[in-house]
């Protein structure tokens, strides 16, 4: 019985196997492999788990560097007065509490207007710097004109840190954050951030959930994870006053979610 059970399996395998070949070889249908999703040690091992100065993508600057800047390429590192030489306009616009300012100029020498403007910033200020320029087109030979806009954000001289340094943080939210998620939580999690903010003293404050990971227990654990941190080092004006900063805790699933 067991030798004619083998006997039936072998043939069902063959004509299997033979269906297979004849349909792809003469029928031109490609039998493929369908790749199963990540592993769940993938999936953990890229798990995106970071904390940073709420400002990014705005290219920081403090007050002391924005008082004493002069000029436009005081102001934008990355791009050097000899890329910049015809100006037509250049425009600061200063944002705070809902309220923009704006001072014009001619060229890359800052007005008087523009650097009261620029003084005046405050810490978590949006400065927009958005200049007009003229560039002659290599394959026409016609002079065109050209929009250039730059995004500053006003941080403190030295920037508020956790006190036992990035990696320390980064531990802290892996056991804290990475380690209590559950497998099957973790697989469909939506991308969730939560801002908050080191005040004078190093302490977390105000912190917010800003966007939901899709799992209420999950959000809870962000928000614990962050309002229970160990004391920060706080941010440091010039000289030397202790001032809040706010920052992000952005968490996501990098092979799915939104």
């Amino acid at each position: 019985m067991k030798q004619y059970s083998l006997i039936v399996s072998l043939m069902l395998f063959s004509t299997l196997s033979f269906a297979q070949n004849f349909t792809e070889k003469f029928l031109k249908v490609k039998f493929e492999h369908v790749p199963e999703g990540p592993s769940m040690e993938s999936i953990r091992q890229n798990f995106r788990y970071e904390v940073y100065p709420l400002h990014i993508p705005a290219h920081p600057s403090s007050k002391t560097k924005l008082a004493a800047a002069k000029s436009m390429s005081d102001l934008m590192k990355e791009y050097p007065s000899s890329w910049l030489s015809d100006y037509v306009s250049t425009e600061i616009s200063v944002v705070s509490n809902g309220e923009t300012k704006i001072a014009k100029g001619i060229d890359g020498t800052l007005t008087k207007a523009q650097r009261s403007l620029l003084k005046a910033a405050d810490f978590d200020t949006k400065v927009i710097i958005n200049i007009q320029y003229e560039q002659e087109n290599a394959a026409t030979r016609k002079i065109e004109t050209h929009n250039l806009d730059y995004l500053l954000a006003v941080v403190p001289d030295t920037e508020a840190s956790y006190s036992g340094g990035r990696k320390a943080l980064k531990q802290y939210l892996k056991q804290n954050v990475l380690d209590r998620i559950s497998d099957a939580d973790l697989k469909v999690l939506n991308r969730g951030s939560i801002e908050f903010t080191i005040n004078e003293k190093g302490q977390v404050e105000a912190t917010q959930l800003i966007k939901k990971t899709g799992k209420p227990a999950v959000d809870q654990l962000l928000l614990k994870a962050i309002q229970t941190m160990p004391q920060w080092k706080p941010a440091k004006t010039g000289k030397g006053i202790p001032v809040k900063q706010q920052f992000e805790f952005e968490v996501g699933n990098p092979y799915g979610g939104c």
